[in-house]
């Protein structure tokens, strides 16, 4: 277990982002 890399932080980011833009992108669809 070595710490070179951030090998849990880009996947959460990367899932936060995703549900983030797909809630925005949701909504925007409602909104439009």
């Amino acid at each position: 277990m070595q710490m070179i890399g951030p090998s849990h932080f880009p996947n959460d980011a990367q899932e936060f982002i995703r549900k983030s833009l797909s809630s925005l992108f949701y909504v925007v669809g409602i909104f439009f």
